[in-house]
């Protein structure tokens, strides 16, 4: 799950901060796991439990400002074949960037942390940043869509150009 907030500087353009983490093996990826679907999860529970377990991000996923839309603006974008037998849902979830922040200073505090991350980055996710990432030999395993989708979504919300 890709975790964003947009950042408004005084006399600047707004652009997006996003948290990534880097895992045990130094690649880059976003909060997540597998989904048991035994476990009667819905993808967006399950991508919030795992950035929960991951780097301690909270998101609300119950209370439902219209349908589809949640209090936390958590959005479903789309599925990722990775090969016959693999794929991943990807999700991301705009939130304020004073809760950004506490993340980022509370991650290490989170249950699956250091069995998950080595360590945790806030990007201002611009064309340079993106290129830079893309041009990384070490994205985990479907990164590089999660990639373009998030800047796709990003975009649109006039925070990626």
């Amino acid at each position: 799950m890709a975790i964003w907030s947009k950042v408004e500087p005084e006399g600047n353009k707004p652009y997006a901060k996003v948290i990534m983490i880097v895992r045990a093996d130094g690649s880059y990826g976003f909060p997540g796991g597998k989904m048991d679907e035994c476990d009667g999860m819905s993808v967006l529970q399950n991508a919030t439990r795992e950035a929960h377990e991951e780097v301690g991000a909270r998101v609300d996923t119950h209370t439902t400002v219209t349908p589809h839309y949640y209090a936390d603006d958590i959005r479903y974008l789309g599925a990722c074949m990775c090969n016959e037998s693999f794929y991943t849902h990807f999700c991301a979830v705009g939130i304020p960037l004073a809760r950004l922040r506490d993340i980022m200073h509370t991650a290490s505090n989170a249950s699956d942390f250091y069995d998950e991350c080595a360590g945790i980055v806030a990007f201002n996710w611009t064309p340079t940043v993106v290129r830079k990432l893309l041009d990384h030999s070490s994205l985990a395993l479907s990164v590089r869509e999660e990639i373009y989708q998030l800047s796709a979504m990003l975009a649109i919300e006039g925070l990626f150009n």
